[in-house]
């Protein structure tokens, strides 16, 4: 509960550098009297301003200053609330908010707006419409709650009942679905972004893949043709070696076979050398293409062959050598050939082994770096899947909550419970104000009025002085719902100039007995300017004047 201790305020509206003091506790009832304009109703716009930084009425910020003095308009404002002493000093020209718990000032860094905040939701835990209905009746800028629109209605039970934080919530969660959409359609674009881009590379891979195949196979034709040129030059160079040991002259060919015997020990040489040059050397001299132990084995053996066979024909052309000397000119073209068609299996075979080459690198795995990518973005896919999953999950939790949270939810199973201890308070204090109706709210809070021999009816449809007494009956349930909650419940009551207006005499009879059963925990402060008649129902009268232009207060 808001425990009210005092108000001071001085050069705010008609007060004057003389700092006018109420102590709000001092008794239970209190009169506040005086003639139209002497500033009564300036200890509610006092007390306004010192808890939400505006008046009561309908009056600008700047006419709050005093108009003679201009300067130095300042409030001050004690209360308690869960055994904390606060104070607030508020004022304009120069402009001043602070807040004093416990003696101490408040976080000095905070902006006004935030300390604002602080004190609504975490003292007060009221707003200044909730004030409006809890603690004043009565006054020219105040709406009764039967005049209120059925949004402001609930909001205004809400804050009784202490559940506006569940619109807050709602608000939060709102804000997260919105989040969530977004972050859903963001994941949505980015799958399918990766999705488009993982498609056109696995179309890239295929057609460089179908484009190796071509060459592979060509690569692979190629080298048939080339084994077979080569096996049908071998079949050639084997015919003339028939050719050349079919020659049995000895005595005519002596010196042909001299001279072959010659070349053919030379091309010996030869041999040993290619020999040594394929044993000696890791790579060819010429060509610089590395010698593998597979084509030195070839090689060496190759040429091993050739280089018996050619000592097999020099022992027989030491054996034969008249015979040859005939043929030795034949011998030389034969030879002649078959050194050519040996050059030729010589350069098929290197063509051959390049072939070899680009078929491997064909063979191997072609772009192994896209590879690699195709491979990342398949697992970012995953990924973006299983996120999409995961928001998908909790728009669904949230779309939960929301149903939970949204009017029709938890608010309105709370209220639901609340509405007949609620109706049964407001007729409660009907029947004190003798005003015997059954008046009913319902969740949508709207009423339904109804009396003996009457069908049902609205508020709209009474007197003002009927209507009144629904607003006093009103304004005692808030009060006491608000006590059963501990959210908004105050000690402090105001009700401004409810005599002077549509309430008869037996009303007033009948509203000073609610107010003397209110208990010592209310302090209720009545403004009239026509009060002299009840001067004896109240503990305390205060009188209020102006004294050249200032408002002034004398306490009875």
């Amino acid at each position: 509960m808001i425990k009210f201790k005092s108000v001071r305020y001085k050069n705010f509206l008609s007060t004057g550098n003389k700092v006018s003091e109420i102590n709000i506790n001092d008794t239970r009832t209190t009169l506040m009297i005086g003639t139209n304009g002497a500033g009564k109703s300036t200890f509610l716009d006092a007390i306004s301003f010192g808890l939400f930084g505006k008046p009561f009425r309908k009056v600008k910020l700047g006419q709050l200053v005093n108009s003679i003095n201009q300067k130095n308009c300042m409030v001050e404002l004690e209360f308690d609330v869960g055994g904390k002493e606060y104070l607030i000093k508020r004022g304009l020209k120069p402009a001043k908010f602070e807040i004093y718990v416990n003696g101490t000032m408040n976080d000095q860094m905070a902006s006004a707006r935030d300390s604002q905040d602080f004190l609504e939701r975490y003292v007060l835990r009221m707003n200044e419409r909730s004030f409006r209905q809890i603690v004043v009746l009565g006054s020219g800028s105040f709406i009764p709650f039967m005049r209120l629109g059925a949004g402001d209605r609930r909001s205004i039970i809400e804050e009784l009942l202490d559940i506006q934080i569940f619109s807050v919530m709602n608000d939060l969660v709102k804000n997260r679905i919105g989040d969530n959409k977004d972050n859903l359609t963001n994941c949505e674009h980015q799958i399918e972004l990766l999705e488009q881009a993982i498609r056109i590379q696995e179309e890239h891979l295929k057609s460089i893949q179908d484009n190796n195949e071509d060459a592979i196979r060509e690569k692979k034709e190629e080298l048939d043709q080339c084994e077979k040129q080569i096996t049908d030059l071998n079949e050639e160079i084997s015919g003339f070696r028939e050719k050349i040991q079919d020659y049995n002259s000895k005595q005519t060919k002596y010196r042909k076979l001299t001279d072959f015997k010659s070349k053919i020990t030379s091309k010996k040489a030869h041999i040993c050398g290619q020999i040594k040059l394929v044993t000696e050397n890791s790579e060819c001299p010429e060509c610089t293409q590395a010698i593998t132990d597979e084509h030195q084995g070839k090689v060496t053996k190759k040429l091993g062959v050739k280089n018996d066979e050619l000592d097999e024909a020099i022992t027989d052309i030491d054996g034969q050598m008249l015979e040859v000397v005939q043929r030795i000119n034949e011998i030389e073209d034969i030879l002649t050939k078959i050194s050519e068609k040996s050059n030729s299996i010589s350069g098929i075979e290197e063509y051959s082994g390049r072939l070899k080459k680009r078929l491997a690198e064909t063979l191997h795995p072609v772009e192994s770096s896209s590879d690699d990518e195709l491979s990342k973005r398949k697992n970012d896919l995953d990924d973006a899947r299983n996120t999409k999953y995961d928001i998908q999950s909790k728009k669904h939790h949230l779309n939960t909550v929301q149903e939970l949270l949204k009017d029709s939810g938890i608010k309105t199973v709370i209220i639901r419970n609340y509405l007949p201890l609620i109706n049964q308070l407001i007729n409660k204090y009907l029947s004190a104000l003798n005003f015997y109706i059954n008046f009913q709210l319902d969740e949508a809070f709207n009423e339904t009025i109804k009396s003996r021999g009457r069908d049902a009816f609205q508020y709209g449809s009474f007197s003002e002085g009927e209507k009144l007494r629904i607003d006093l009956a009103l304004l005692f349930t808030w009060r006491e719902v608000a006590k059963l909650k501990s959210s908004v419940a105050t000690n402090l009551l105001v009700l401004d100039e409810i005599f002077d207006s549509s309430l008869d005499s037996t009303g007033v009879e009948d509203f000073l007995g609610i107010l003397n059963s209110l208990g010592d925990d209310t302090h209720a402060f009545v403004i009239s300017h026509k009060g002299d008649q009840i001067l004896d129902k109240f503990g305390r009268v205060i009188t209020v004047e102006k004294e050249q232009n200032f408002s002034k207060i004398v306490t009875n």
